[in-house]
């Protein structure tokens, strides 16, 4: 993997968490939001 597509994924992932943190994160199982 490289750094343009890991940037990008991790960008997504946090704009994912905002918008639905906690039914998303549910089902990955992440504790990464607090």
């Amino acid at each position: 993997m490289s750094i343009g597509l890991i940037v990008p994924l991790i960008m997504a992932l946090i704009m994912f968490d905002n918008l639905n943190d906690r039914e998303f994160s549910a089902s990955l199982g992440v504790s990464a939001s607090s």
